[in-house]
């Protein structure tokens, strides 16, 4: 079975999305313009041309052995990928991603509408007057004074706000760090393979770029591969270690946020936004690691393909 699911996806392109046609048709370009050479060079007595187009022979080798193997490794960890958890990684991390977006979306909904509460309920005034009247009875009442005052007994409430508003820019960049997530997973699924393999190829076909085309058939590969599942061990563990006392959350304390202020009990609210600090820890700490990991497999993978493994500086963040 899964041998037939890999075949289709080689005929097909579902799963690779058309990237091995071009991956092979710079192939053959390249192999085109050695072998162009390669006649030049016996034609015109070229000895130089011909030793060069047949030590040029070799790496177009091991860029075709490159490829083959890549569209055997692909298909079978997507293979392995629908068989087992329904999807392809980039299907089934961009599915996490989006619920998390989802969740935090609804998190900062939920606290923009306690942040107006807090507002209208710190600024909500209870007023009481005393009128009096100048002339006593039986005389008739002219002009009466009006003595009293208004108290605001939640007015202390106020302070909270600086405290909502920190808690918004927290969720402002966790939803950042998300989106930043999507558009990385949406960009390397359509443009990494399709575009920046082919490219390489073909760098590597002239000595002068060879370095340069090794590099970006690293980057190509190690972020198709690496990058989505690297995603999907992030959400494991945000899944797992996730506050529970947030919005979405069933039994979460988010529940009493709005009863609370009126009793004086804000026990309840600073354990929500509390939860929403140790996700937003979790979603960054996960951020960046995906990042390092993806990084040091193209860095490794660089290396082996006779690339910068500096990655043209991106070595440097990591």
């Amino acid at each position: 079975m899964l041998l037939s699911i890999a075949l289709s996806d080689i005929s097909g392109g579902i799963f690779l999305g058309g990237w091995e046609t071009a991956a092979l048709t710079a192939l053959m370009i390249s192999f085109g313009i050695i072998a162009i050479a390669f006649a030049i060079g016996i034609g015109f007595g070229y000895r130089e041309l011909e030793e060069w187009a047949k030590n040029e022979m070799y790496e177009i080798f091991i860029s075709g052995l490159i490829v083959v193997t890549l569209i055997a490794l692909i298909n079978i960890l997507f293979g392995i990928s629908i068989n087992l958890a329904g999807g392809n990684p980039f299907s089934i991390a961009l599915s996490k991603v989006s619920s998390m977006i989802v969740e935090t979306n609804g998190q900062f909904l939920t606290l923009l509408l306690y942040n107006i509460y807090i507002g209208a309920l710190s600024t909500l005034k209870f007023a009481f007057f005393i009128p009096i009247p100048i002339l006593p009875p039986p005389l008739p009442t002219v002009i009466v004074i009006r003595i009293g005052s208004y108290v605001t007994p939640w007015a202390g409430l106020s302070s909270l706000m600086m405290g909502l508003d920190a808690i918004f820019n927290v969720l402002g960049l966790m939803i950042a760090a998300l989106l930043v997530e999507q558009v990385l997973l949406t960009f390397i699924q359509v443009a990494f393979l399709k575009y920046f393999l082919p490219l390489g190829i073909l760098m590597r076909t002239f000595p002068i770029t060879r370095v340069a085309g090794g590099t970006l058939i690293a980057i190509a590969i190690g972020a198709y591969i690496v990058y989505p599942l690297a995603v999907i061990y992030g959400w494991n563990v945000y899944n797992q270690f996730k506050a529970t006392s947030t919005p979405g959350n069933p039994g979460n304390a988010m529940e009493h946020m709005f009863f609370a202020p009126i009793s004086w009990n804000i026990h309840d609210t600073t354990n929500v936004l509390a939860s929403i600090l140790k996700n937003f820890i979790i979603i960054s700490i996960m951020f960046f690691l995906s990042a390092v990991i993806t990084l040091s497999s193209i860095r490794s993978l660089a290396g082996a393909l006779g690339g910068d493994p500096d990655l043209f500086g991106l070595a440097r963040l990591i």
